[in-house]
């Protein structure tokens, strides 16, 4: 294990329980305890000192950024390890000058697939990416004036995401659609946003961005979420305008392309993560009573006509 590597190692279990005991132990005890107990005679030349310290001074500035950037999540929601693996993450990419940014996030991203749920790693890569994409060739990650934001925000251009509408026949003929469970707990269809790469755990360059198309980002989102290795796409179903509310932001325009794609798969294996909570098989009557959106819904019927078809 590389010195860096273990240094955050150092620095999340120091402030891991600093935080699950609501920061009533006095901190750099803790991490002089860590260090005591899992890298005697450690020399990193003050880094894990430095990590944990800057996190602990830049705390409500980090936070700002958490809730910024995952708006469906509050902080007291995110798992402790989750919220302070991102709390390393940001605090390096905005003060490790020497680290390379996508060094940073492929760090946190090991510490969550080590430490966290089976999910973490695509959840911090989410947030930590969004962080990167948005700050790249700024000088700093502070929030902007009022002004500023407005600025940018009419010349920013619309979020994309992409996803399938998956279904299954079964030996009598019968349709069955899989839908899944998002983080608000309604019923829709599997999608991601483009850009980020959740498979292999690293972020996507700007020429890797570029060369991702929208049916491949869809078929990457489908088969993690919904736990599948074979999906065929038939055809393209179509696309839905939604305008996101982060909050203390303005809004956003942001456009879902969808896909019609069809499996032999019968077993769902679901991620249960935070994009994911859950994911089932439905008739097409369950489908329609089910979908928590009414946008989903017009996609549905428009599946519905092309499988008829």
């Amino acid at each position: 294990m590389s010195n860096r590597h273990l240094s955050r190692t150092i620095a999340l279990q120091t402030l891991f329980e600093w935080d699950f005991y609501h920061r009533s132990k006095k901190l750099f005890g803790i991490l002089e305890r860590n260090i005591h107990d899992f890298a005697p005679n450690f020399e990193d030349d003050g880094f894990t000192h430095r990590l944990v310290k800057g996190v602990t001074k830049n705390l409500t500035e980090i936070d700002g950024l958490i809730q910024r950037f995952a708006p469906e999540w509050p902080l007291d929601q995110i798992t402790i390890i989750d919220r302070n693996i991102l709390r390393i993450g940001i605090y390096e990419l905005e003060n490790e000058k020497e680290v390379p940014p996508k060094v940073a996030i492929n760090e946190s991203i090991e510490l969550a697939k080590t430490f966290g749920g089976m999910s973490s790693h695509r959840f911090v890569n989410g947030v930590l990416g969004s962080i990167y994409s948005e700050f790249i060739g700024s000088k700093d990650l502070n929030p902007k004036t009022d002004d500023e934001e407005s600025k940018e925000e009419t010349q920013k251009p619309q979020e994309v995401s992409a996803g399938g509408l998956v279904y299954r026949k079964d030996s009598e003929g019968n349709i069955y659609f899989a839908l899944i469970l998002d983080a608000i707990n309604k019923w829709t269809f599997p999608k991601g946003k483009v850009g980020i790469e959740a498979v292999s755990g690293t972020m996507q360059t700007e020429a890797d961005l570029a060369s991702e198309t929208l049916e491949e980002t869809a078929e990457r989102e489908v088969k993690e979420e919904l736990g599948i290795s074979q999906v065929e796409i038939l055809d393209n179903i179509g696309s839905i305008s939604v305008t996101v509310n982060p909050p203390n932001k303005p809004s956003y325009p942001k456009i879902i392309h969808y896909f019609l794609m069809k499996t032999d798969q019968e077993n769902l294996n679901p991620e249960h993560g935070i994009s994911c909570r859950d994911g089932k098989w439905f008739t097409e009557d369950e489908t329609l009573a089910n979908l928590g959106y009414d946008n989903s819904k017009q996609i549905f019927k428009k599946a519905l006509k092309k499988i008829k078809n």
